[in-house]
C-alpha cells in the first residue's frame, strides 16, 4: 500500500460542508491597523493595543474576515477569546469588524463600527 502523506482528505482541504478556517486571537494584522490609524485618525497607542480574532471567506485563499477587540475589555467581562465565533454572543466587545485582502491591502469596515 502507498501512502500519499502528502494529501490530505477532503474535509481537511476546505471540500464541501466544512467551516472556515478560524485562527486565535492574535495582534491586528498591519493593513488594518495602519488603515485605523491613517484614515480613521485614532490614537496609534490604542489601536496597537487592540487584538483581531479572524476566519477565512470561503472561495478566496487572500480574503480574511476580522472583529478587532480590546483584550482588556474581555478579561473585565469575563471572557477568553479563542477564535472568531467567541464573539458571536458578545457583540458589545466588538469594536471594528470588516474584511481584508491579504494580497491587495484594501481594507474595508462594517458601518456599524465606530
Amino acid at each position: 500500500m502507498r501512502w500519499k502523506f502528502w494529501r490530505k482528505p477532503a474535509q481537511m482541504q476546505g471540500g464541501s460542508g466544512s467551516t472556515p478556517n478560524l485562527t486565535r486571537a492574535k495582534d491586528l494584522p498591519t493593513v488594518v491597523g495602519r488603515d485605523l490609524v491613517v484614515l480613521k485618525k485614532l490614537d496609534p497607542d490604542w489601536v496597537w493595543s487592540l487584538r483581531c480574532v479572524e476566519k477565512s471567506v470561503e472561495g478566496s485563499k487572500d480574503k480574511r474576515i476580522f472583529r478587532v477587540f480590546s483584550p482588556n475589555n474581555a478579561i473585565d467581562s469575563g471572557l477568553k477569546i479563542g477564535n472568531y465565533n467567541s464573539l458571536e454572543n458578545h457583540p458589545e466587545l466588538i469594536i471594528f469588524s470588516g474584511w481584508y485582502n491579504r494580497r491587495s491591502g484594501r481594507v474595508e469596515f462594517n458601518k456599524e463600527n465606530r
